[in-house]
């Protein structure tokens, strides 16, 4: 009978996990702890908010700091851990008010996902986000921040059904039966008085005759290199095919490729703050990252 066969002595080698990866989960994740608070999901709203703060700064320090093994991905409670190592980190710290509100957000995770009661409110949800947002933006998870405390509708703090197990949802903010009709009766009494007084229900002719600028009127500018498809105020990405890392400058123009303040990986989130500035024959966009701000070339960034 032949031998049984021994057990391999090493696991094979796990698939290594990309920094945009895990920044492009921890933008997901954000936003559906916002859909979740809207609904008045608490529990739900706050385990998703806790995900994607793991992920998103350790992205981040998977990408600068050069970890072998990204650490809240791979344990979702050692997220002080992360927190402990940007506090502490030279160039970029994180700040001391933010990091103890975010430790007090991962206490109340730990107690949440271990069956203790917890009694959450939506304006310590809804504050938690705030700080989340800006800290994940300073670390290169640009993600939308909440300005305003979402309205939630009575029937929405409610026990909801699983989304697996299906079950009726109420509508939020459902409009009362009586006001679709009334509206509709005062929009006939307006257009009925306003044929009556012979009021115009069309633009003059002055207005809709003006003369309107073609495509042959724009400025030569707008066909130059790296103008298309960007503007101010808008989420861009680094290139796959800019090159390995991508010189955030001080100053636009090549003159200046010597002033960088730091170097972009391909797939890395910025904000573009202004621009654009014509040199070198191309354009040229101002943009925040990692809460620096420099200037980059709009031909290595792309708007998806």
């Amino acid at each position: 009978m032949p031998a049984p066969l021994a057990p391999p002595t090493t696991l094979p080698p796990a698939a290594p996990v990309l920094p945009s990866a895990l920044q492009a989960s921890s933008q997901q994740k954000f936003a559906l702890s916002q859909a979740r608070l809207r609904r008045g999901w608490l529990e739900l709203a706050l385990l998703s908010l806790h995900g994607s703060l793991a992920e998103g700064l350790d992205g981040y320090l998977l990408l600068y700091q050069q970890l072998a093994v990204p650490l809240a991905s791979a344990d979702p409670t050692r997220l002080p851990d992360v927190l402990n190592r940007l506090t502490q980190h030279p160039a970029l710290p994180l700040a001391a008010e933010d990091a103890e509100r975010l430790y007090l957000l991962d206490d109340v995770y730990t107690r949440l996902i271990h069956g203790e009661a917890v009694v959450l409110s939506v304006e310590s949800v809804f504050g938690w986000m705030q700080v989340a947002s800006r800290v994940l933006t300073r670390y290169g998870v640009v993600v939308a921040t909440p300005e305003s405390l979402p309205r939630i509708a009575p029937e929405a703090t409610r026990p909801a059904p699983h989304p697996i197990s299906g079950g009726a949802s109420t509508p939020l903010n459902a409009p009362p039966r009586w006001l679709v009709p009334t509206l509709l009766a005062a929009l006939i009494i307006l257009l009925a008085t306003g044929i009556l007084l012979g009021i115009p229900t069309s633009a003059p002719p002055s207005l809709s005759s003006r003369p309107t600028a073609s495509n042959t009127d724009l400025p030569s500018i707008a066909n130059l290199p790296g103008m298309d498809g960007l503007q101010a105020g808008q989420v861009a990405y680094v290139r796959a095919d800019a090159g390995d890392l991508v010189g955030l400058q001080r100053r636009p123009g090549a003159a200046a490729s010597a002033e960088v303040r730091l170097n972009l990986a391909s797939d890395t989130a910025v904000q573009v703050i202004a621009g654009p500035v014509i040199a070198d024959q191309q354009g040229w966009w101002q943009v925040r990252v990692f809460n620096q701000d420099g200037w980059l070339r709009g031909t290595a960034l792309e708007v998806r």
